[in-house]
Formats: C-alpha cells, structure tokens, sequence
C-alpha cells in the first residue's frame, strides 16, 4: 500500500491534450458535453 511519503516523492508528469468544444447559442458561448476520456485527464486518471 502507498503512503503518503510515497506519493510525495513521486516526481513522474505526463502531459496530455484536452480538447474542450464550445457552442454559441445567441451570443453567449457554452461549453458542450465532455466525454468520459476528458473527465479521466482533468481527474488525472486516464490511461493512455
């Protein structure tokens, strides 16, 4: 099992691309639906 220690020694960083669409409805810009892939990035649990 991890400690914290642990993880705070963990210096490993991947960088990923996030694409995030937008829609404009009336002159005011929305961001559209994520999809399970953008939420894992974000969350930083995506498994390439």
């Amino acid at each position: 099992m991890l400690s914290i220690s642990k993880l705070k020694e963990f210096k490993h960083k991947i960088r990923y691309t996030i694409e995030i669409k937008l829609t404009k409805i009336n002159e005011d810009w929305t961001v559209d639906k994520l999809d399970s892939k953008t939420y894992d990035k974000i969350n930083g649990v995506y498994n390439y």
